[in-house]
């Protein structure tokens, strides 16, 4: 069974070499994209294909696999070791390399195997910025950090396996992985804060820049709903970050009525969701509605019509497109003052809501219209557009 699978280890790194060799040695230098199977993926792709033809390489480097999100066929997958061993000789066929995200070791490794003189971009996601600069301990609420096991560290002796093995288990120098990358894009401007910059001699250069668009991605289908139900939607998904346990604490304090708590659950450590959903159920009876199966898009989002109201307990940007969807379609978004995406809305003037004010007062009125001004405006298709050509500039 071991020769089998190296057999075929071996032939995916071979044929993987050739659909590089083709896109990079036939069709000349490409912008390197590295990649997750995620469902945004597919919105960077159309951004940046239609704002630069033909200068797009997506790639993910992993295991070769069905891809679960990504509905493009302009992926080209990778064998980690390929990748690893080529990329020093990067110079002359690529113009720059996109980081969607540093999700792991290797990846932060990688950046400093790339020829000084490519530029290199870090695209983040959030969770990758805390990862590198901060702590996660300041992003979890009370009961949330004490059902979270203690992080375990392994110390790996050096030089008992080649590089490559090691570049999966130990960290970079950071301030020297910091230090090479050029640009940084956060979700939300406000994140910036979260990078020392007293830290770093040299630090990337921030740029604007958004995945998806209002009308084609997050509305589309729905421009002309408005939510009709009583519900409240809690969280984005079955992840720590969202702090559910003490946001269960928070809502029965909340001044507000509602009919039952929409809560989804369908990814995320498969423990901490039952546990969530339990205690859910245990608190709230039959109110407590855990969705644990993944729906597609048009069929989540006739979930979330019912939902008048939206509480993300999270102390960091989180469950951004659920948001911007959700204050579209009219419901009152309730957010910890913390979180960076309050004060990112409330500078905007789009209207949320702090987790006192929901204990305190009920809610006003939102002013729609202007909410959905607002959000076409930051992010519609013309702005994202422009955005994407700004960055591409930056390349030259």
């Amino acid at each position: 069974m071991r020769q089998k699978n190296n057999l075929r280890s071996i032939f995916f790194i071979i044929i993987s070499f050739f659909r590089l060799a083709n896109e990079l040695f036939l069709n000349g230098r490409k912008n390197i994209h590295l990649v997750e199977d995620e469902k945004f993926i597919d919105f960077a792709i159309r951004e940046f294909n239609e704002a630069d033809e033909e200068s797009h390489l997506f790639l993910i480097v992993g295991a070769d696999q069905k891809l679960q999100f990504i509905k493009s066929s302009k992926v080209l997958i990778l064998h980690p070791r390929l990748f690893w061993y080529l990329v020093p000789f990067a110079k002359g066929h690529v113009k720059s390399i996109f980081f969607h995200s540093l999700p792991s070791k290797f990846y932060k490794n990688i950046v400093l195997r790339i020829p000084s003189g490519i530029p290199i971009f870090w695209i983040s996601w959030g969770f990758d910025l805390i990862d590198v600069f901060g702590d996660i301990n300041n992003y979890l609420k009370p009961k949330t950090k004490k059902i979270l096991p203690a992080k375990k560290i392994n110390f790996s002796k050096k030089n008992i396996v080649s590089p490559y093995f090691q570049a999966f288990k130990n960290l970079p120098n950071i301030t020297s992985m910091v230090c090479r990358i050029n640009f940084i894009t956060t979700v939300i401007e406000e994140e910036k804060k979260i990078i020392d910059l007293e830290q770093f001699p040299i630090t990337p250069k921030w740029i604007p820049w958004n995945y998806f668009t209002m009308e084609q991605d997050v509305i589309k289908g729905f421009e002309d709903k408005v939510v009709f139900g009583n519900n409240l939607l809690l969280g984005n998904s079955g992840n720590f970050w969202n702090n559910h346990l003490d946001a269960f604490d928070d809502l029965k304090e909340f001044q507000i009525d509602f009919d039952r708590v929409i809560c989804p659950l369908s990814y995320g450590d498969q423990n901490y969701r039952k546990l969530i959903q339990l205690e859910g159920e245990f608190i709230f009876g039959e109110k407590f509605v855990a969705m644990n199966n993944f729906l597609a898009y048009p069929d989540y989002v006739k979930q979330l019509l019912s939902c008048s109201y939206v509480f993300i307990n999270s102390l960091r940007q989180l469950g951004l497109g659920n948001l911007l969807l959700l204050l579209y379609l009219g419901s009152k978004v309730i957010l910890d003052e913390s979180n960076p995406v309050f004060n990112f809305f409330i500078k905007n003037e789009i209207r949320v809501f702090s987790v006192q004010e929901a204990k305190s007062e009920r809610h006003e009125n939102i002013d729609l219209d202007k909410t959905r001004f607002n959000l076409i405006r930051i992010w519609g298709k013309d702005a994202i557009r422009s955005k994407t050509k700004q960055l591409i500039e930056l390349i030259g």
